[in-house]
């Protein structure tokens, strides 16, 4: 397939997703966004897998995640879109649709797709597009072996359980719906499983053998990835917290959005190196506003009890003091943690730092320029740490030459 031809064909799949997002939008408002958090994600999803997936497969046509990433996104669009059917065809005014069930029902099958190849192949063949090696040749059929039983199981479950059964479980708020089937669906989906599951393994032990053997850009493309799969398990993990449902959901919903596009600046490489300052700043940043909200509450709670006994229950004074401590407490915080980041995760940029702190301090009572010289050539050797280093001076009336080199 020729670049060109490549291009045309991932934005015209673009646009079949896209098109089954819109669909869905007048199906969800007659429902009364009855699965609004499920259709706002599916549709966010669709969106941001297939726009990456066109963008990769248009620019990297040889890259086979783009494919799968167009593959993910569709799938998302179509689940998106035939729920919104169903439910419509189903309860909310139910017989107005023709083969409603049928449809939420069959599209289980999409839905094994998307599940096994996002945590297979997607990470099995990242950042290169291809296998790390042909030893892992095996490892891609035990995949795709498990793919095909999950989402066969999967779809004969759901079959068996009907279509009406399958969205009375989703409008229940059921985070997993029980289509294990029985026969032969139970047998193909437990095997299938299994084998998605040692697929998954195989496949993050692979990132792993990647990282050992990589060069600097695919070191700085996994981290990329490594990133956005931390930022959305953190996602997960705050469900656990006590605040309202939809800051979660929010914060999930970012996240997972931020997955493909890690991905995709990962695989085209643009701004590939921004993702060291990301990092620094999240670690700052995150930490820094833990280390904020602790002493904030803890400020306000322990003002309000030492505070009682002279303003009563009004608990106003404790949360402006707090607040100004906070204010007070933000920049001093700010450069603390920054420098215990540097020393900790970033050594050799801290090390670097002092080293030319100390160089400009002995730079203001040193007056011997050779000296001088010879000491900056071993500065910029300990910090650039380049091959060669030469110093030229320009002596007045007299063409450039060189005073010192290592």
């Amino acid at each position: 397939m020729s670049p060109r031809v490549a291009a045309r064909l991932a934005w015209v799949l673009w646009g079949l997703s896209m098109l089954a997002v819109v669909l869905s939008a007048p199906l969800a408002a007659l429902n009364g966004f009855e699965l609004g958090f499920d259709w706002v994600f599916g549709g966010v999803m669709a969106a941001a897998f297939s726009s990456v997936g066109a963008v990769v497969a248009s620019q990297r046509p040889e890259n086979a995640v783009g494919w799968i990433f167009y593959v993910i996104g569709l799938s998302s669009g179509v689940l998106a879109f035939s729920a919104q059917y169903a439910l419509y065809g189903l309860f909310t005014n139910p017989g107005a649709l023709p083969a409603a069930g049928l449809l939420v029902s069959s599209t289980f099958f999409l839905a094994g797709v998307q599940f096994g190849l996002l945590i297979t192949f997607a990470l099995l063949l990242f950042p290169s597009g291809r296998l790390p090696s042909r030893r892992w040749l095996p490892v891609a059929w035990l995949c795709t072996l498990g793919v095909a039983l999950m989402t066969a199981g999967l779809g004969l479950g759901a079959v068996q359980m009907g279509g009406r059964e399958l969205m009375g479980h989703l409008i229940r708020g059921a985070e997993v719906v029980p289509v294990e089937g029985t026969g032969i669906a139970g047998l193909l989906n437990g095997i299938g499983h299994v084998l998605v599951f040692l697929g998954f393994a195989a496949a993050v032990v692979s990132l792993f053998v990647r990282r050992r053997r990589a060069t600097q850009t695919e070191r700085q493309q996994l981290k990329w990835f490594a990133y956005a799969a931390a930022m959305f398990a953190l996602a997960i993990l705050s469900y656990a917290l006590p605040w309202p449902e939809w800051i979660s959901e929010t914060l999930e919903i970012t996240t997972a959005v931020f997955i493909p596009v890690a991905i995709g600046i990962a695989i085209l490489r643009h701004r590939l190196y921004d993702i060291d300052v990301i990092i620094n700043r999240t670690l700052v940043y995150g930490a820094l506003t833990v280390v904020l909200a602790l002493t904030y509450f803890g400020g306000v709670v322990g003002l309000q009890r030492l505070l009682s006994p002279l303003v009563g229950e009004d608990g106003q004074l404790a949360v402006v003091a707090s607040t100004l401590a906070i204010a007070a407490l933000f920049n001093p915080l700010r450069r603390r943690i920054q420098d215990s980041v540097d020393r900790r995760f970033y050594r050799s940029k801290y090390d670097a730092q002092e080293t030319l702190a100390a160089f400009g301090t002995r730079l203001r009572n040193e007056t011997d320029l050779a000296s001088l010289g010879r000491e900056l050539l071993a500065v910029t050797e300990d910090t650039v740490q380049p091959e060669h280093a030469s110093l030229w001076l320009q002596e007045p009336g007299r063409s450039r030459r060189p005073r010192e080199e290592v």
